[in-house]
């Protein structure tokens, strides 16, 4: 969306040229052309279809331990690896390699939704 704008800008109010704007931006002639011929500026309308993930039974589990371990300091919280601990307890039974990495990922990006 902040493409498409500053691809409007550069053409309208610093009067470049298709070229030039599709030489800054590395964006084909044609996408440039498509974004300025655009009344609305709106960006791609493609989103993924939410689907369920082998974690996605344990998602409650894991939004309540990531709320409990905000209140907590840094050195108290739980580590990932007492996290799957506590999901496999619980009767998660997938690879240990692959899974874990993706909940390393939930844990260190702060996010609850892990669809």
């Amino acid at each position: 969306m902040s493409m498409i704008g500053k691809i409007r800008r550069m053409h309208f109010r610093q009067r470049k040229t298709l070229r030039e704007i599709s030489r800054t931006t590395s964006l084909s002639r044609n996408t440039v052309r498509k974004y300025l011929r655009m009344e609305r500026m709106q960006g791609p309308k493609y989103e993924r279809a939410p689907r369920a993930t082998k974690l996605t039974p344990f998602h409650e589990l894991i939004e309540q331990a990531l709320k409990a371990d905000a209140r907590r300091a840094k050195r108290e919280r739980r580590t990932a690896l007492a996290l799957f601990a506590q999901i496999k307890a619980q009767g998660y039974d997938h690879v240990k390699g692959a899974r874990l990495a993706l909940l390393l990922l939930v844990v260190r990006s702060g996010k609850t939704t892990t669809h």
